[in-house]
């Protein structure tokens, strides 16, 4: 019996399967240009969607919202929180840093 033996459907995960050599330490991982992710910095709003206050985690810098054809409703440094309850219904867009999040306003 051969052991040691892995055997794949390559490239794409269809087709026959075929003898795969061994790959001792090798890294099986999908090579990325990301070095690092830092799970702290995601820009998360609730509740979602809302009609009187949009809470703010995760910020990194100004906070910029945009409706929906890209003009720039609000902005504010360190805002935990935003009052929307004069806003119109719709889909904004809230922004920090390099963070985007899709907001709804009932």
């Amino acid at each position: 019996m051969i052991v040691d033996q892995g055997y794949a459907r390559v490239p794409n995960g269809t087709g026959t399967f075929i003898h795969q050599g061994a790959t001792h330490e090798a890294n099986n991982q999908i090579i990325s240009a990301i070095t690092e992710v830092s799970l702290s910095s995601k820009l998360r709003v609730y509740p979602n969607p809302s009609n009187n206050r949009m809470y703010i985690l995760g910020a990194t810098k100004t906070i910029r919202v945009f409706n929906m054809i890209g003009q720039e409703v609000f902005t504010k440094d360190n805002a935990k929180s935003i009052d929307i309850s004069a806003w119109e219904s719709g889909v904004y867009f809230v922004k920090s840093g390099d963070s985007v999040v899709k907001f709804i306003k009932d």
